[in-house]
């Protein structure tokens, strides 16, 4: 069984970027992750009391269970649970789209099908991890953020079928990202990947910054996407039978 923990970064209505981001490995691979998030959660740094969930908007702006941090003490937590992941051996999950690219390519007719660019990376995101699983020979199991549940529910199946992957070895399920652990995790890992998404939507050469080069050059794996305008265009021009069915042309 291979475990896949998904978080969103970018999904508030005036970014340029969207994410979905997280970790994956087998059970036991997971489970260690686990763990070793817990401990790091009961001394975040140095002789700062325990808190009870990490979140990388809140460590960047110092604020509600980080208020009161200094810089050094909020590079070194960002480290300490980056250094979770690492040592975890799990694999860094992230997908990204231009939802400028989006807004300016996509015809009506996609934007009705498609529903927008955060339900197609999305999908994009469960359809590569099926494919992954695929590759293995291995079933698989989701856990998302529950706080977009509403918005993204349907798209599921879908992409799951339009993996070729049977549905019958996919579970999933929603939860609250401070509940389980490995959404925590997901959560660092969306952020840091949104934020080289921005800085790769305006200039296609910029590299990561050094939280993100440490993440990937020192996780077990990694496979990050991007939807761009190009690809944009291509998942556009492969709608064009069904806008044609549904005489939307």
């Amino acid at each position: 069984m291979l475990e896949f923990y998904y978080d969103d970064s970018g999904t508030h209505g005036h970014s340029n970027v969207i994410v979905w981001g997280g970790v994956s490995g087998h059970k036991q691979i997971m489970d260690e992750l686990d763990k070793a998030w817990s401990a790091r959660l009961a001394r975040p740094t140095g002789n700062r009391p325990p808190i009870s969930k990490f979140r990388m908007y809140d460590l960047m702006h110092a604020q509600n269970e980080f208020e009161g941090y200094s810089e050094g003490e909020k590079l070194r937590v960002r480290r300490n649970f980056r250094k979770c992941i690492v040592d975890s051996g799990a694999s860094v999950i992230a997908y990204a789209i231009s939802r400028r690219d989006w807004d300016a390519v996509a015809t009506p007719a996609a934007k009705l099908i498609l529903a927008g660019a955060e339900r197609t990376i999305f999908g994009v995101a469960v359809m590569e991890s099926c494919k992954i699983a695929e590759k293995y020979g291995e079933p698989i199991s989701f856990i998302f953020d529950k706080g977009r549940s509403p918005q993204l529910d349907s798209i599921i199946a879908p992409a799951i079928e339009a993996a070729d992957f049977d549905p019958n070895r996919v579970s999933y399920g929603f939860r609250t990202v401070a509940s389980v652990n490995g959404l925590q995790a997901a959560d660092l890992v969306a952020y840091e990947a949104y934020q080289f998404g921005c800085d790769y939507l305006e200039d296609n050469s910029a590299d990561p910054n050094p939280h993100m080069r440490a993440l990937l050059d020192q996780c077990h794996d990694h496979r990050i996407g991007w939807i761009g305008r190009d690809q944009i265009q291509a998942v556009i021009d492969g709608t064009a039978d069904m806008v044609k069915k549904l005489g939307l042309a």
